[in-house]
């Protein structure tokens, strides 16, 4: 597994089981209810990892991370954060979750 091979300790994985994203997309509720779900069933891990270009996540970080207490980091909006450090900007920004206050 991609983290795993960067140093990280997978203590838990839970999926969709989508091969791809529906037209209609997946509803915050189900993606909340997944982070939760994986959350709880990793012995309380330091973070929760949302992994999927094709969701749309930054609304759901806050919610989660007020639920969870740990930092809740998505591919799709902290992938563009580190995009805007590359070039040279603070990606810092308060509301958007405990990465991006402390970036």
């Amino acid at each position: 597994m991609f983290v795993e091979e960067h140093g990280f300790t997978v203590t838990s994985a839970k999926g969709l089981g989508y091969e791809s994203v529906p037209e209609t997309g997946v509803g915050q509720d189900v993606l909340h209810k997944l982070g939760v779900e994986a959350y709880a069933a990793s012995n309380k891990a330091d973070a929760l990892i949302v992994s999927c270009g094709g969701l749309k996540t930054l609304e759901l970080i806050v919610p989660l991370e007020k639920q969870i207490g740990v930092p809740v980091v998505s591919s799709t909006p902290h992938g563009l954060m580190n995009a805007v450090r590359l070039v040279g900007v603070s990606p810092r920004s308060r509301g958007f979750g405990m990465v991006f206050e402390k970036a």
